[in-house]
Order: structure tokens, then C-alpha cells, then sequence
């Protein structure tokens, strides 16, 4: 093992990417069931459902960072 090896970085990081996985495949899933049972014009409109959650949830996280950013607090 690395001398600069940090438990808690890695257990954060792989905590973070099981989340990450686990909310991919779940919309991947969602929307595969959508394509097989609704049809085409459903998937889009999940799609772009999906893609407008995504975008808000960027959005909220970005203004986060931002204030975090103006009030000087370093992680």
C-alpha cells in the first residue's frame, strides 16, 4: 500500500461512485421499460424529463459550490 493512501478519500470516492452507478442503471432500466411498453414518444418525454431533473440538480449544486466559493470555505 502507497505511504499516501487515505481510507476515508477512498471510501468517499467509492461511495460516490456506487451512487452514481446505482442511479445510471436505474434510469436505464427506467427507461427501457418505458421504450418497451409505452413506445418512442414516451421515451423521449422521459428522456428529456430525466435530462431537466439532471440539469436542476447541477444547477443547485453549481449555486452551492459558488456560495461555498464566496464565503472562503475550503473542503
Amino acid at each position: 500500500m502507497p505511504n499516501d493512501f487515505n481510507s476515508r478519500t477512498h471510501q468517499t470516492q467509492t461511495e460516490r461512485q456506487l451512487i452514481v452507478g446505482a442511479i445510471v442503471v436505474t434510469l436505464l432500466i427506467a427507461l427501457t421499460f418505458v421504450a418497451f411498453r409505452l413506445g418512442t414518444g414516451a421515451l423521449f418525454t422521459a428522456i428529456g424529463t430525466f435530462a431537466v431533473i439532471g440539469l436542476m440538480i447541477v444547477l443547485v449544486w453549481f449555486a452551492l459550490k459558488v456560495i461555498e466559493w464566496v464565503a472562503g470555505i475550503d473542503e
